[in-house]
């Protein structure tokens, strides 16, 4: 259950209210491994992340993984 600090949001949600994308794109791909390309599909819902980096992410995020990644 998301508090009232953090509404419920998708990752494609929470992205496209960040100011600083490309910023968080870079640390993504910095913790996942990952290529900057990928990162941005992620962020725009193209593709969605496997289950290992949609564990890292929402710890970034501090975010339950089913927030972030509803099925």
């Amino acid at each position: 259950m998301a508090d009232k600090h953090h509404p419920k949001e998708s990752l494609v949600e929470m992205i496209n209210n960040l100011p600083t994308k490309g910023k968080i794109a870079k640390e993504l791909a910095d913790i996942t491994l990952t290529d900057n390309s990928t990162v941005y599909r992620w962020m725009t819902g193209k593709i969605t992340p496997p289950p290992l980096k949609q564990a890292v992410i929402a710890k970034y995020f501090n975010r339950p993984v089913e927030e972030l990644f509803p099925e």
